[in-house]
This record gives C-alpha cells, sequence and structure tokens, in this order.
C-alpha cells in the first residue's frame, strides 16, 4: 500500500491491534530507536507525551530507557482510544457498515477487482470478502494491516503493548478519546469522496510498485529517526496540499482531533497537578502548527523533548 495510504493507517492501525489482543512473545534483542518522540510537560509533577506509529514492528516496540522509565514513573496512561474489552467491541460494532450495506454493492466493480487484488497480493487465501460487512476505510486500509501481521506473527502494535504495560504495572488506563469519538473520523467523507480517494490510492499504489518502493519501510525509518517534520508531507504526498478530499480528510482525522485532545490533555494537567500521566499517541499528532506540541504550548504549557534527535523540527 503506498504511502498516501499508510499516513492514514498510521491514524487506523490502533483500531485493529485492539482486535489483535493476542499473548506477545518477547522480541529477540533489538536495539531501541535512539530518538523516541517523547515529551515532558514540566510541572511539580511532570507529564509525558509519547508519540507511537501503529505497527508490531519490534524496531518500533523497543522501547528506549527513557521512554520505560516515564511509564514506570506515571500515574495514569493514556492511549488514544481505551483499548480494554469493552472499548475493542464498541470498536467492533463501529466498523460495520449499516445493515444492508456491502462492499461489494459500494464499489464499481473495478475497484472492487483491484482492492481485491490488493488482499491476495499479501496473501492467496485472503480476498476482500472477508470485509465485505466493514466500513470502505477500514476495507481499504486492512492489507497493509494483514501484511504486517503475517511478517510479524503474535506480535501488537505498539500502542497495544502499551496498554499491556501499563495493566501489568497496574496503572490507571484510559483513552483520550471515546471510541465513538473515534469511529465518527471512519464517516468523515461520504461513499463517493471514500471511493474517489481509493482510485487515487490505488492508482498511486501501482506507480510506487512499480519504481520498487517499499513505503511501510519509509515511515518505520522516518519513525526511528525521531523527526516530526516529514509526516504531514507524507500526508499529502501523493495529492498535494490542494486536493479538497484530502484537505477534509486532514481536518477530520487532524485537526479537529488535535485540537480536543490538547484540551483534554490541558485541563488534566491544570486541574490535577499532582497527578503524572503517559499520554500515548500517534507520532503525526505531534507535527506542525496544528500539532499537539504547538496547540499545548500555545494554552501555556511548557514542553521539554526529552531526547532531541538531530536537525529536528521540535
Amino acid at each position: 500500500m503506498n504511502r498516501f495510504m499508510l499516513a492514514i493507517l498510521s491514524c487506523f492501525f490502533v483500531w485493529f491491534s485492539a482486535l489483535h489482543v493476542v499473548a506477545v512473545e518477547e522480541t529477540d534483542r533489538i536495539q531501541p530507536t535512539e530518538n523516541p518522540y517523547l515529551w515532558r510537560i514540566e510541572g511539580e509533577t511532570p507529564s509525558y507525551l509519547f508519540g507511537t506509529i501503529h505497527l508490531p514492528d519490534p524496531r518500533v516496540t523497543t522501547f528506549h530507557p527513557e521512554v520505560v522509565k516515564a511509564i514506570r514513573g506515571a500515574d495514569a496512561i493514556y492511549t488514544e482510544v481505551p483499548l480494554d474489552m469493552r472499548g475493542t467491541m464498541a470498536l467492533m460494532a463501529g466498523m460495520r457498515l449499516p445493515e444492508g450495506e456491502t462492499i461489494t454493492k459500494i464499489l464499481p466493480p473495478d475497484l472492487y477487482e483491484r482492492l481485491n487484488a490488493e488482499y491476495t497480493r499479501v496473501n492467496p487465501a485472503l480476498s476482500l470478502k472477508m470485509m465485505d460487512r466493514q466500513k470502505l476505510f477500514i476495507a481499504m486500509s486492512a492489507p497493509v494491516m494483514l501484511e504486517q501481521q503475517f511478517k510479524y506473527p503474535g506480535k501488537q502494535g505498539l500502542d497495544q503493548q502499551i496498554w499491556k504495560v501499563g495493566e501489568q504495572l497496574g496503572k490507571t488506563m484510559g483513552g483520550i478519546e471515546t471510541m465513538q469519538e473515534h469511529i465518527k473520523v471512519f464517516d468523515a467523507l461520504t461513499v463517493d469522496e471514500q471511493i474517489e480517494m481509493l482510485r487515487f490510492s490505488l492508482d498511486y499504489n501501482d506507480k510506487l510498485r512499480a519504481s520498487g518502493d517499499d513505503p511501510v519501510e519509509d515511515m518505520v525509518q522516518i519513525y526511528l529517526s525521531g523527526s516530526t517534520d516529514q509526516f504531514r508531507d507524507k500526508f499529502f504526498e501523493a495529492t498535494g496540499e490542494d486536493n479538497e478530499i484530502m484537505q477534509k480528510f486532514y481536518a477530520a482525522i487532524m485537526t479537529v482531533r488535535n485540537e480536543a485532545m490538547a484540551k483534554r490533555i490541558h485541563d488534566k494537567f491544570s486541574t490535577e497537578p499532582g497527578v503524572s500521566r503517559f499520554y500515548a499517541i500517534g507520532a503525526a499528532h505531534y507535527a506542525d502548527s496544528d500539532g499537539l506540541i504547538d496547540l499545548l504550548t500555545q494554552k501555556g504549557l511548557k514542553i521539554t523533548r526529552v531526547v532531541t534527535p538531530p536537525k529536528t523540527d521540535k
């Protein structure tokens, strides 16, 4: 799947992680990233912001010592949404199409066959039919998730691993958003707009595949670098920032959510200053002037990058 869809997927993988609740084997001895997306909200009792990438790749799920220290020292841990069983059940219900609707009915035949080919490319035993009752955004994002699960069987995404660690340590656990709020993003675009997005994505995907590009590896390398300045570029790489559909989708999936999350983080820090919280939120949410770092700074909080990578924008 191309960078365009992968940028979208980075915001959706947390939902798929929630569904993949299995025992996680201890990873091989892999060196943790040297440049974690970790910021400290300064105060008498500091809290922490941690940028995640919603993948099970051991290179990103092996914690830097400063991240381990922040998790252990926190009183409460918040992921984007609650990743417990109740949240998972709400997610499963929200992912489904309304009664009587199916992917088969929604998609034009040519797009159905092309999207189906993305599933069979991952594994010949897979097909789009297995997603027939799921919302289109889920169906168009799932091949990357499935490919990652085949590559790292039994592994959970970074967010889900943080949730499980928090539970094991007896931390207070929660989501900065409710699952119902999170699910609304599925409906940010009309069905026709989603179909147009899918068509453009598949066209762009063909070009990338012909060039031998590996967009998942590209995103992993960006994450490992610790840089926040490339996420927005990747989001709009295929379309340009003047694409109205992508502008609309970016506003829903990033801008609006960032504003809501920043308000809640600020309110919790201000009203309960004695509680240390660890927030694990997709790394793309920290970038640019509408990202969490700038929004929280504008609200008067002092935020410090714990480990500053070379040539970073934050």
